[in-house]
């Protein structure tokens, strides 16, 4: 990109060509009648790693003429990417998107960690954490040799995005960053449609928020919340691209009762509890908020 650049051609979409082939595999998975399984490996076969790698290996790269607007871009390229939302906190912490195996394993054992006081109290809590490390943060893909974060993957191939909160413990090595907290989104498939027809409302559900004990008070959690939102929202921007149609997005999550701090802080950035349900002895409360870009 940056040898396109010194040549005058400043609008550059590029992929290696791995991510290309995963871009049209999502999009029939999606679309398709084909099904999920599509170009999705049934066994870790040595052919198969030899493919992620040889993929790995070559790129494709488009220019376009600096007035070409983002739209067009996507239409032409659709892996490409906007810029990948990241803040940095006062504190120095950062908020960005998962980029690694080594942050997939330490969002394990931070969120495998953080609510083992409640285990005897609530079962149900032990179970979702179960759950959840043997689902969406499961991280036991030794074929995939390229991709960096599997966790990552996993979210985006369901529309959706995964940060991490990480403090870097030496400024001149990034490898001795420390996460810190996390927090998943992810597109609900269905899209909702409202009394009015001029107008849509997409779902996106909020998961795995989580702030390590020791680096509460911080923001952390307010940040991450808007990392997820503003995801969210750039998602609805590009489907408003040359679209007249004024749409919506609908964050939902659920959260127990008990963990106090991620209550307040739902109800402190705007979610509306509407609803509450048990796991066992364990209250659940459901929360939603609503956003868009026309109002």
């Amino acid at each position: 990109k940056r040898r396109l650049g010194t040549c005058g051609l400043v609008n550059v979409s590029f992929a290696t060509l791995r991510e290309a082939v995963t871009c049209v595999a999502r999009a029939i998975r999606t679309t398709s009648t084909i099904g999920k399984e599509f170009l999705i490996a049934k066994e870790p076969f040595d052919e198969h790693a030899a493919l992620l790698l040889n993929l790995g290996c070559y790129g494709v790269v488009c220019s376009f003429p600096t007035d070409n607007n983002q739209s067009t871009v996507r239409d032409i390229c659709p892996w490409h990417k906007d810029q990948p939302i990241s803040i940095v906190l006062d504190s120095g912490i950062q908020v960005k998107p998962i980029s690694s195996s080594s942050e997939d394993n330490q969002v394990r054992e931070l969120y495998g960690r953080l609510y083992q006081h409640l285990y005897c109290t609530f079962p149900a809590i032990r179970k979702m954490v179960k759950s959840a490390l043997k689902n969406d943060l499961l991280v036991e893909s030794p074929f995939d040799v390229i991709a960096p974060s599997v966790i990552r993957d996993r979210f985006q191939i369901q529309g959706g995005e995964f940060w991490v909160a990480v403090h870097t413990n030496n400024a001149d090595n990034d490898s001795q960053s420390t996460v810190v907290g996390c927090v998943g989104i992810r597109r609900r498939i269905s899209k909702t449609p409202e009394r009015d027809t001029s107008s849509t409302v997409t779902e996106y559900e909020i998961q795995r928020l989580a702030v390590d004990d020791s680096h509460r008070g911080k923001g952390i959690g307010k940040c991450l919340l808007r990392a997820a939102e503003d995801y969210a929202l750039q998602c609805l921007a590009r489907e408003e691209d040359g679209n007249a149609v004024s749409s919506q997005i609908k964050l939902c999550t659920t959260t127990p009762e008990c963990l106090v701090a991620a209550n307040a802080l739902y109800e402190a950035s705007g979610y509306a509890r509407v609803g509450e349900y048990m796991a066992g002895v364990l209250p659940l409360h459901v929360y939603t908020k609503t956003m868009g870009l026309k109002m």
